[in-house]
């Protein structure tokens, strides 16, 4: 039996683009050189059915639309973040010198004292307590706050602070339901803004010797 004319080239040639991408996937400059490949060694006698290459063809077509398309939604997206990087540092370097409402469990006592702290009650009928927490993660100070209602509330931290010695300590926020559950609460505080630095995750506010990121201020004074 003869051998058709161009078989073995083009079992040669097929195999050869074949091996060069067994084990990814096949981009476009590949697919063009197989479907080349297969038009130019196919068999005179049997030349390759134009529907199953128009076929393929609306495939690759199809495979490069998507391709194009996925590569400008990741050009839009390194935009879009360095856009928004600018935009939190150019907001940031705006806040220095000015005071914020922001939420942080750092507060410095001198004196046995600090300003008052705010939280958010979400729902009335639940016992609200303060914890002041040093840096083992021991408890150093506490105060209950009884049943409050829904919405910001101020908490004075005079009976929480009064065994606790100077320095910068965590405070907890805490609510207890009447089945004994505790939902931890935000603590929320005003700070005049005297620093600035950039870490890893954007924009760190400073005041004092607390650290606030930019994502958790909440409002900014008019000062």
């Amino acid at each position: 039996m003869s051998t058709p004319v161009g078989s073995s080239t083009s079992a040669q040639g097929t195999q050869s683009i074949t091996n060069s991408i067994a084990g990814g996937a096949m981009g476009k400059d590949q697919f063009v050189k197989l479907l080349v490949a297969q038009m130019t060694h196919q068999d005179p006698l049997n030349p390759m059915d134009s529907t199953q290459m128009a076929a393929q063809l609306a495939q690759f077509s199809s495979v490069e639309q998507l391709m194009n398309i996925n590569t400008t939604l990741s050009g839009q997206a390194n935009g879009t973040s360095s856009m928004l990087e600018a935009l939190d540092r150019n907001a940031a370097l705006g806040m220095i010198g000015r005071s914020v409402t922001a939420v942080s469990d750092q507060i410095s006592v001198s004196g046995h004292a600090a300003p008052n702290i705010q939280t958010e009650v979400p729902t009335a009928g639940a016992a609200v307590r303060v914890r002041i927490v040093d840096a083992t993660g021991n408890d150093i100070g506490t105060a209950s706050y009884g049943v409050l209602s829904g919405g910001r509330q101020t908490l004075d931290l005079t009976q929480a602070l009064k065994g606790v010695p100077n320095g910068s300590f965590t405070v907890k926020v805490e609510m207890v339901d009447a089945t004994g559950k505790v939902t931890a609460l935000s603590p929320i505080q005003d700070f005049k803004i005297d620093g600035l630095k950039f870490g890893t995750n954007g924009a760190i506010l400073t005041s004092g010797t607390r650290a606030v990121p930019i994502t958790n201020v909440i409002g900014v004074a008019s000062n």
